[in-house]
């Protein structure tokens, strides 16, 4: 047989559906916001990373272009 609910008792569950739906949703846009401010995060480290590879690298090989440039001018 079908359960018979009474219109306040449906009109209190879709309320509180829609709290619960809306709060979701809050907590997936300041999960989202968190999760995009620490890929920022991630890129800016990779960059200077990056950055200092790329010093130390041609410090290296600036330090072999010059040491062999010196010993062929002698």
């Amino acid at each position: 047989m079908a359960k018979v609910i009474s219109r306040s008792k449906q009109r209190k569950r879709r309320i509180r559906l829609r709290v619960a739906a809306s709060l979701v949703d809050f907590l997936g846009v300041i999960g989202c916001f968190v999760l995009i401010a620490l890929c920022v995060l991630l890129l800016h480290s990779l960059a200077s990373w990056i950055n200092a590879d790329f010093d130390a690298t041609f410090s290296l090989l600036k330090a072999t272009v010059l040491n062999a440039v010196m010993v062929g001018a002698r």
